[in-house]
C-alpha cells in the first residue's frame, strides 16, 4: 500500500506476508498511516545481466473479474540479475479478495489476499 502522509510504501502485503489489510484508508490493520493504493510490483531474476524480449504482463483482479490494474511490459533489462516492474492500483484500499496475477513467458503465477474493509 502507498501512504498517503509520507508517501513512502508499507510493508510487503503479499501472501507470505503477516500484513492484515483492514480499514486501510482509515489507517487501521496493520497500516501505519492511511493507505488507499496499492503498489504491485514483480521482482524477476536472470543469471546475470540480460535483455528479455519475453511479455511480462501483471494484472490485478478484484470482485467479478474486474481488472483496475493491468500492464504488459514488452521488454527489459536484468541489472545485475534483477529487474523489478510494477503497475499501480489506485483506490484500492476495500477491494475485497484480490488476485495479483503475473504471466512471463510460460511462468504464471496468481497469489490471493484481501483489503477488506467495515466497522
Amino acid at each position: 500500500m502507498v501512504y498517503q502522509t509520507t508517501g513512502v510504501l508499507s510493508a510487503n502485503i503479499a501472501p507470505r506476508a503477516k500484513f492484515k489489510a483492514w480499514n486501510t484508508m482509515i489507517g487501521e490493520g496493520d497500516a501505519r498511516e492511511l493507505a488507499s493504493d496499492l503498489l504491485f510490483a514483480a521482482r524477476l531474476v536472470s543469471q546475470g545481466e540480460a535483455n528479455s524480449a519475453i511479455p511480462l504482463t501483471l494484472s490485478v483482479i478484484g470482485k467479478n473479474g474486474m481488472v483496475p490494474g493491468h500492464r504488459t511490459f514488452k521488454s527489459r533489462f536484468f541489472k545485475g540479475g534483477l529487474s523489478v516492474q510494477a503497475v499501480f492500483v489506485p483506490d484500492a484500499a476495500c477491494a475485497g479478495h484480490v488476485i495479483a496475477a503475473t504471466t512471463f513467458g510460460s511462468e504464471k503465477q496468481s497469489p490471493s489476499f484481501d483489503l477488506n474493509c467495515g466497522e
